[in-house]
């Protein structure tokens, strides 16, 4: 009986078995009622395998079910489970087999997921198990994703700004494997990674697009279904204009520095005093048909001005403004397109006849 393991009967047959009363009578039987349970092994627990109630059965989050099915040997008393260091309930569900059930919570530690199993047998023969027979396993994730850097810009010459046809990127990394959900200027934009796991989106600027500072949000979720807050605004605080506006003058006045304004002889200056309704990268003035200088007075103010040469053309100044904003946009601005006081330039000396 050294090495035997489950029932044990006896059967106690009239031939063979050598036993007789005192009157030579053989003794006959039948199989003993009950049998013996001899249990000289450990008990076992084959297969044993991990799961989640989660979508992806490798992972859980707080609120997700971890559910650990095993089969074991006979003769086996209620195991004592533990489910990442606390205990878990435990069922038999027929045919030794059991799961053992745990939900997570948010002050569990994040990681793979232990546990232990400890069978008893009816003899108290014990055994613990803390591996799985498949290699299957679970893994905790308490915390949300978080976006770690983000940054947006244009294909324009001015990265701050975007013009019809220029594209616009936003550029984010989070601190592990999402899948996000971005949004720029109210449009779901191309989407795509980089070989350094960055997220790079961009759209295309429609004529429809909207005048001003574009809008961003961007939200991730990670393997286990946990949400980021929604990013409005970028870490570097960049931010991209919409400019479908050509620049305008708000206000032109032409003067001379001869004591009648509006009069110009020969080495007077002509002033060309204007305001934009925005700042101006460039500014190119014609006054007279010279190429004048250009001062900036304030961000949206300017004044040009030309000295009326010898070759200068007598009668009405004619003047332009070519100018461009800070997207590229710009603007040819003429005399003829205003209706301000002329000035006369004058270079003939009265003649007595």
């Amino acid at each position: 009986l050294k090495n035997a393991n489950g029932p044990l009967s006896i059967t106690l047959n009239s031939t063979g078995s050598g036993i007789t009363d005192v009157y030579g009578n053989s003794l006959s039987g039948n199989t003993s009622t009950p049998s013996i349970i001899i249990l000289s092994k450990p008990p076992t627990a084959l297969p044993i395998s991990i799961q989640s109630d989660y979508l992806n059965k490798s992972m859980a989050k707080p609120g997700n079910k971890i559910q650990l099915l095993f089969t074991t040997s006979s003769y086996i008393q209620t195991p004592v489970v533990t489910i990442h260091q606390k205990e878990a309930i435990v069922t038999h569900i027929g045919n030794q087999q059991w799961i053992a059930e745990r939900i997570v919570n948010l002050q569990d530690q994040e990681g793979n997921v232990s546990f232990s199993i400890t069978l008893t047998d009816s003899a108290t023969n014990q055994s613990l198990f803390s591996s799985t027979s498949d290699s299957t396993k679970v893994i905790i994730d308490t915390t949300s994703p978080r976006i770690q850097y983000s940054s947006i810009y244009s294909s324009n010459k001015n990265p701050r700004f975007a013009i019809t046809g220029d594209t616009i990127f936003l550029k984010f990394s989070a601190s592990e494997p999402v899948q996000p959900t971005v949004r720029i200027a109210g449009k779901t934009p191309i989407l795509y990674q980089d070989q350094h796991h960055q997220w790079i989106s961009y759209i295309i600027v429609q004529s429809n697009d909207v005048n001003g500072i574009v809008d961003i949000s961007i939200q991730v979720i990670d393997s286990v279904g946990i949400y980021s807050s929604i990013l409005r605004n970028t870490h570097n605080q960049s931010t991209v204009y919409i400019d479908h506006t050509k620049p305008q003058i708000q206000k032109v006045q032409l003067v001379s520095s001869n004591t009648q304004k509006q009069l110009a002889k020969l080495t007077d200056t002509l002033f060309l005093l204007f305001d934009a309704n925005e700042q101006l990268t460039n500014t190119q003035v014609m006054i007279a048909g010279q190429v004048a200088n250009v001062q900036q007075l304030s961000q949206q103010q300017w004044k040009a001005f030309t000295t009326v040469q010898p070759q200068t053309s007598e009668g009405l100044v004619t003047w332009s403004i070519f100018m461009i904003d800070s997207s590229g946009l710009f603007t040819n601005y003429h005399h003829t397109d205003s209706k301000i006081p002329a000035v006369v330039i004058d270079t003939t000396a009265p003649i007595i006849t």
